[in-house]
């Protein structure tokens, strides 16, 4: 955006023609989402970014979420998570490992913890990615 490090993002998701299921057919639920996010803290050793994200559905009520990431020496993240005006799984909490760039790759490895109450309990996130 030229402001800051403010990065402003929009999405249609779920656009398109009507679906059939089992000879039904139907409307896929379209949902409106639209984020920002911005480096609140950053220089060579430490980095703070908050994020926003405003959905909203044309089959259920608006929500947003809101995201935290404190990042030591781009090797470790911490994050943090909350889901406003969800029922289940809105504090989830993570980290980040990151590898330093070796012959052009840059593996990752990400955790993430969410609770989901009774229905679903802990809900455990692994991801490993490979950036090139």
């Amino acid at each position: 955006t030229g402001f800051r490090d403010l990065r402003l993002a929009f999405a249609f998701q779920h656009f398109g023609p009507d679906q059939t299921f089992r000879d039904q057919k139907f409307k896929m639920p379209l949902l409106f989402r639209v984020g920002a996010a911005d480096n609140l803290v950053k220089n060579e050793n430490f980095r703070v970014t908050a994020a926003v994200d405003l959905l909203h559905p044309t089959d259920n009520r608006e929500w947003v979420n809101w995201g935290l990431e404190l990042a030591f020496l781009d090797a470790l993240a911490l994050r943090g998570g909350y889901r406003m005006n969800i029922d289940e799984g809105n504090l989830t909490l993570g980290v980040g490992l990151m590898s330093p760039n070796v012959a052009g790759f840059q593996p990752k490895i990400d955790y993430a913890y969410s609770s989901f109450g009774d229905v679903f309990g802990a809900v455990h996130r692994f991801s490993v990615a490979l950036n090139f």
